[in-house]
């Protein structure tokens, strides 16, 4: 990663301000309009050296924040990991004289579940990965024969946990990506430094020829010529 020290950027700003004040003062000096024109070039010039600094802040601050969205996606994913494997899923019924009569109907739903689980922990990972993000976890559909009130809030439950995690895995990529850059703010972020740099001793040169002029048009003043003086 590219970077610029701050005796580099002192030394810019040095000699930036010499060279533009024996250009722009001394040897070619500004005229009034000149001086105004500066304006937008150091004020265009810091708006580039402002988005590189901006980007090299977003950077810094990545290596905080991609944990912190780790450990966010890892809860719902623990959750579906709990859900899914346990054993209950799987009940076997016995029937007695208590039993309901649709008892068998209820353990095709209950063996329905069982399969749906057993399936969901197949595709659920065991650590968060950015590649999950289109997993087939989240293609996973609810099975359509269970109507058990009990059996469908079981599997609806680790659906919306797969849900939570699917969102905050998208969180997670888009903030390794904010803590990537490409080339043209790589180039940014190292000219940064430099090009507010310049845009100050380029605004410092401009006060310099503004005074330049003041002390030119206050000259007059100071020796008067003969028609002003008293007859």
């Amino acid at each position: 990663m590219l970077t610029t020290s701050i005796p580099s950027v002192l030394a810019v700003f040095l000699l930036s301000t010499v060279a533009l004040h024996l250009y722009l003062v001394k040897f070619r000096p500004l005229s009034e309009a000149g001086c105004k024109k500066i304006d937008y070039w150091w004020l265009g010039i810091a708006a580039l050296g402002l988005v590189g600094a901006v980007g090299n802040a977003r950077r810094l601050r990545a290596p905080w924040e991609i944990p912190i969205a780790r450990a966010r996606a890892e809860g719902p994913l623990i959750s579906m990991r709990i859900l899914a494997s346990g054993t209950y899923h799987c009940t076997k019924f016995q029937r007695s004289e208590w039993s309901p009569p649709n008892l068998d109907e209820l353990q095709v739903q209950q063996d329905t579940v069982c399969a749906w689980m057993q399936r969901a922990m197949v595709l659920i990972p065991d650590s968060v990965r950015l590649a999950d993000t289109t997993a087939p976890l989240f293609s996973l559909e609810p099975p359509a024969s269970v109507a058990e009130d009990m059996l469908k809030a079981q599997v609806r439950e680790v659906s919306d946990f797969a849900d939570q995690y699917r969102t905050l895995l998208r969180e997670l990529a888009a903030t390794v990506a904010r803590g990537e850059q490409g080339p043209a703010e790589i180039t940014l972020t190292f000219l940064g430094p430099i090009l507010l740099a310049f845009a100050l001793a380029l605004r410092i040169t401009k006060v310099s020829a503004e005074l330049r002029l003041l002390r030119l048009k206050a000259k007059p003043m100071l020796y008067p010529t003969a028609a002003d003086s008293p007859r």
